[in-house]
Formats: structure tokens, C-alpha cells, sequence
């Protein structure tokens, strides 16, 4: 095989955090380490670093993995001295250190953050202990206590105002103000029913980065982080991001106000043409004249759950398809359109993607929308590799999405059926840096039987907007 890195089933964003639940969860250091003395303090690492890949943390013997907008759950540590070490695994398998000697000190109890930052090629990281006699003490009855960190690729200054939903920016004080590299104090502010983020560059009263409403735990400690944003920029420039922390992981806001967009890709073959609406049918569509293998532009759409239907051209009360699909905050999306006209079997596989360039790394996603092929197998191959002789092939059902990360360069991309007689295939593709593909299996009717069709779509990644303010 070509790439270290095995495929993963998805059908969520590719390399993101989900939107809900709380994301980093893995076991990382060994409960067994807990055992060896009183467990008095905390360790957490949020890796805000934009272009990384997944980061491995080692604290002494054990070791977790944090990727991108995500954040390890807080582990307990006893009394004593350790070494922290962080890395990466490069292109070739090596083992590259971020850092390899960082001392800390557990002497009462410690809740130490460790925020890692800057860029794969130039990282620097950040310790704090929540439970510094410098800070404030326990969170009261009535209260929450809070803190701002940046995770940005500027370190221009920003005003961040967390607030109870109903209270307008213009008419409060910001709650802190942060650089986008630095981070803040932890404070106390009133509990309320609702709580709302809004970011401002400092000193100015025009939104950037709206979370919508959320909530917190009652009489919790918390924190935020400006990051940057990788999806689409809408009308209004949308530029920043923002993620909530604590110590059971990191999320996203699942309200927050950022555009989205969504693009069609048709691989009903036995449909000439077709309206696609989302909502009522009583305005315009969506998309019209739909055609097969046509791939339309990412258009803006509204976030959230939206209904689908498809009608014939022109027709707006006779449905060839109703369904619901979910539309993500700040992202792009591929929705593919699948299935055969003539047995009334339509189906979607929806897409979202997260185009952020990744040092060293190539994100392909792979898609399996033939309706005749229910398993296939996928290489990607070194040029020139004998598939036959790799046992490595990945199973990828009818409807299945499967991601991977692999070094830019070229490789063979081969299709086998279940019983591994090629379908497609070996075909070389020359991936690049600074862009992200991907690969569509469909249906192609020919005499008397049914051939595989292949898409590759190929788009740039989103560089840091940040940069650009």
C-alpha cells in the first residue's frame, strides 16, 4: 500500500470534529498509571495547530492521539514528575517530534491545559494550570468560570463576549479580549439560561463569529478558542471559527451562524432530466435540469435539516423522490443523487468535507454509488504495484463513504469486485498538495450489462482566512 494511513468509514466531515457530541475521547494514558498514587491532578492537551495531522502526546510510557479542533480527555494524574513528548507520524511511517522534553510538575491539584499552536513547520505550545493560586478558586453556586484561548495564524486582538443569548453586543462590555495567539485568565461570570459567543476585533461592535445559543453545565469551568474557519466564506466573509472545551473533550457549536454550501452530483443514469428542490416546490429549484453525471457548482444553503425533493422538469406536485438531509454549519458539502428512475429506488449519500490543508497530507474520500455493486474492494497503490499480490484491498458497501490521508504523489487507484476480479482500473493519479479528491463510483449502461463509471473530482483546500484580514 501506498499510504501508512488506513481507510476509515465516514459519513460525516472529513478530519472534523462532530458537531454535538464531545470529540477526542480516546482512553489515552493508562488508568493503570492512576493506581501508582493518589490521583490529585489533571492533564488535557487542544491541539489548535491548523495544517496537522493527527498528533500524538505521550506522557511518560502512554500515549493518546488528538487531531485537529479536538481535545483529549482530561487524565488524572498522581504526585510527580513527567515528561511530555509530542509528534506526528510523516509521510514515510517516521515518527517526527514536535517536542520531546517537557517537564511538568504535579506538587497539588494541578488542571494543566496544554495548548498546542502555530504550524507543523513552526509549533509552539502553551501550559496552564486552571488551579494556579493566581486564579480564582472553586466555581460558585450561581456562577460559571471561563477562559479565551487563540488558535489563529494571527495574533491581531480580539474581543470575545459570552453572555446570556438575550443580551445584545452592543449594549455589554466584552467578557475578555485574547490575541489570536495567546490566551486569557480564567473569570467568572453569571450562569444563565442560555449563553452565546460573539467574537469582535477588538475594540469594534461588528460580529465575526456568532456560536448561536447553547448551554453550559451549571456552576462549571470552561473554555473557548477562536480557530481558524475552512469553509465556505458566504456573503458576509465569514473568517473565524470557534470550538468549547472542557474536560471531557471538545465540540463545536452546533448553532453557531456560519454559511454552507452544497453542490449536486447526478449518477441516475436512466433519468434524462430532473428539478431538485429543497423546501416547497413553489418557487424555483434548487438545481433544474438535473442531468446524468452532471456535477453542478457548490451553491449557498441554509444549515440544518432541510427536505429534499425531486420532480421531473417543470412538474411540482408529482415527487420521483422526497427525502430529509442535514445540512452542516461552515461547510462544504457533496451530495450525491443515486438509484434507478424505472424501480422507484432513489437514494442519497451526503458528504460534508472540511478542506483545510494538512502538511505532507492528501485527503481522499471514496464513494461507492453504484446500485449494482453492493461490496467493492479499493487500492491505492504505489505506480506500478501488483494489486493481486497486496491482500490489502479495503471493503466499501453500496452507499459507503471511505477517507484516507495520503503523501502527495502519484498512486494506482484499483477497484475489485468482493471476489477481487478488477472492475477498474489500475489508474494513475498524480495527487497533490493543497488540494483534496474525491472518487465516485457509479453505474455505466453498456450492451447487454452494466460497466463501472468513475468520477474524480478535485478542488483546492481552504487556505487560513485569518491571514488575509
Amino acid at each position: 500500500m501506498l499510504s501508512a494511513f488506513r481507510f476509515y468509514t465516514r459519513l460525516a466531515i472529513a478530519g472534523t470534529c462532530l458537531l454535538v457530541a464531545a470529540c477526542g475521547e480516546d482512553p489515552g494514558i493508562d488508568p493503570a498509571i492512576i493506581a501508582a498514587g493518589p490521583a490529585t491532578g489533571e492533564l488535557q492537551f487542544i491541539n489548535l495547530i491548523p495544517d496537522a495531522p493527527e498528533i500524538q502526546v505521550q506522557v511518560g510510557p502512554n500515549v493518546a492521539t488528538v487531531n485537529y479542533r479536538e481535545a483529549t480527555v482530561s487524565q488524572s494524574l498522581p504526585l510527580g514528575n513527567y515528561t511530555l513528548r509530542i509528534s506526528y507520524v510523516g509521510s514515510d511511517r517516521e515518527v517526527i517530534e514536535l517536542f520531546d522534553d517537557i517537564s511538568i510538575e504535579v506538587d497539588e491539584s494541578n488542571e494543566f491545559k496544554v495548548l498546542l499552536r502555530g504550524s507543523i513547520a513552526n509549533p509552539s505550545y502553551e501550559i496552564t494550570d486552571l488551579r494556579d493560586t493566581s486564579f480564582v478558586g472553586e466555581v460558585q453556586e450561581g456562577t460559571q468560570q471561563i477562559w479565551i484561548a487563540g488558535g489563529l495564524a494571527s495574533d491581531a486582538m480580539y474581543d470575545v463576549y459570552i453572555t446570556n443569548s438575550r443580551d445584545q453586543v452592543a449594549d455589554v462590555a466584552p467578557t475578555l479580549t485574547v490575541s489570536g495567539q495567546g490566551q486569557t485568565d480564567l473569570v467568572t461570570i453569571d450562569a444563565a439560561p442560555e449563553f452565546r459567543m460573539r467574537v469582535t476585533n477588538a475594540g469594534s461592535k461588528d460580529v465575526l463569529f456568532d456560536s448561536g445559543d447553547f448551554l453550559l453545565p451549571p456552576q462549571s469551568r470552561s473554555g473557548f478558542a477562536i480557530i481558524e474557519y475552512f469553509g465556505p466564506a458566504g456573503d458576509e466573509g465569514a473568517d473565524l471559527d470557534a470550538i468549547a472545551f472542557a474536560s471531557v473533550g471538545a465540540q463545536a457549536f452546533p448553532n453557531r451562524q456560519l454559511p454552507s454550501a452544497l453542490r449536486l452530483v447526478n449518477v441516475v443514469s436512466d433519468e434524462p432530466s430532473m428539478d431538485l428542490y429543497f423546501g416547497s416546490t413553489a418557487g424555483e429549484p434548487f438545481v433544474a435540469d438535473l442531468t446524468p453525471l452532471e456535477v453542478t457548482p457548490y451553491l449557498p444553503i441554509e444549515s440544518g435539516r432541510v427536505s429534499l425533493n425531486l420532480t421531473l422538469p417543470g412538474v411540482k406536485d408529482q415527487f420521483l423522490f422526497e427525502g430529509d438531509e442535514t445540512v452542516l454549519a461552515g461547510s462544504f458539502h457533496t451530495l450525491i443523487l443515486r438509484g434507478r428512475s424505472e424501480a422507484n429506488s432513489f437514494q442519497t449519500i451526503m458528504l460534508p468535507v472540511l478542506p483545510r490543508p494538512v502538511r505532507d497530507r492528501v485527503l481522499v474520500n471514496v464513494v461507492n454509488a453504484s446500485n449494482q455493486l453492493s461490496v467493492v474492494r479499493v487500492e491505492l497503490l504505489a505506480p506500478g504495484q501488483d494489486f493481486l499480490a497486496t491482500g490489502s484491498a479495503t471493503d466499501l458497501s453500496s452507499g459507503g463513504v471511505q477517507g484516507t490521508f495520503l503523501p502527495p504523489g502519484e498512486a494506482d487507484l484499483v477497484i475489485l469486485s468482493a471476489a477481487d476480479v478488477l472492475i477498474h482500473g489500475p489508474e494513475r493519479i498524480s495527487f497533490e498538495e493543497d488540494k483534496h479528491y474525491t472518487v465516485i463510483l457509479s453505474d455505466r449502461a453498456v450492451v447487454g450489462s452494466v460497466a463501472a463509471e468513475v468520477t474524480i473530482l478535485v478542488e483546492d483546500t481552504v487556505a487560513p482566512r485569518s491571514l488575509a484580514r
